[in-house]
């Protein structure tokens, strides 16, 4: 993760229902994105279960990358049966070893009470040693716990600087939320230039075709708001941000 008629811009990184924390499946690259034709069940299932082998092999080694990928694997049943213990298990030992993206999910799995008790204090403390860490997954969940009032007192200036930071590293969705912060007026003077610049940066670095057909109409409804001069500043935005800002890696 269209337009609404009342230009509320109502859909994905715009929608506040939508503006919950990142699942596993969006800390991570998609297994079967890799594939260039859309392999059978059979085959992604027998691929899962390699990855699974290859990831806990390299895991035993010490690799704290491997040992993640493995927690993710047990958390979202891919190659292995679901097992949010175990998860958490291989998450931690990730954790310990300064693996950003496994305290991300550790904080997921807090936030929303997978294999433990619910607590966003407990979400919170972890998302802030991954965004300490780097993590830009963390710093959009931050902000997203932010601008809900989730574990903090709800404040839109802390969600936009959050989103900003998460942005800055490349994170096309961030960036779409802090499209949707300016066009709001949310936590930072209204722009609808900024919001141009960042909601169509977000969808030139956007993952995979379902996104960037998300992202697409936004675009659109952005640039029909400004005026032909205001359009080719928010264009100038947009390539100064894209010069500056690097390209989001993979993570799987």
């Amino acid at each position: 993760m269209q337009v609404a008629s009342s230009a509320l811009l109502g859909l994905c990184a715009f929608s506040i229902a939508a503006c919950s924390t990142h699942t596993a499946y969006k800390n991570t690259v998609d297994v079967l994105e890799s594939y260039k034709t859309a392999p059978s069940v059979q085959e992604a299932s027998e691929d899962h279960w390699l990855r699974a082998q290859r990831y806990r092999a390299a895991a035993e080694r010490g690799d704290s990358r491997a040992m993640h990928n493995i927690g993710y694997m047990y958390q979202s049943g891919l190659g292995v049966r679901r097992d949010y213990a175990e998860a958490i298990a291989w998450y931690t030992r990730a954790a310990r070893k300064g693996e950003a993206l496994a305290m991300t999910n550790l904080g997921y799995m807090h936030e929303n009470g997978l294999g433990v008790a619910a607590s966003d204090e407990e979400a919170i403390r972890w998302y802030g040693l991954a965004a300490e860490a780097g993590d830009a997954f963390a710093m959009d969940n931050l902000g997203n716990m932010q601008y809900a009032g989730r574990g903090f007192a709800r404040s839109y200036f802390e969600a936009a600087k959050w989103y900003r930071k998460a942005a800055e590293r490349g994170f096309p969705v961030s960036m779409a939320r802090l499209a949707r912060m300016y066009h709001r007026g949310e936590g930072v003077a209204r722009n609808d230039e900024y919001a141009y610049a960042w909601a169509a940066l977000a969808m030139d670095r956007s993952q995979g075709k379902a996104q960037r057909d998300e992202y697409l109409p936004i675009v659109v409804h952005l640039a029909q708001e400004l005026d032909d001069k205001g359009f080719e500043r928010a264009k100038r935005v947009k390539d100064e941000l894209a010069r500056a800002i690097p390209a989001f890696p993979e993570h799987f």
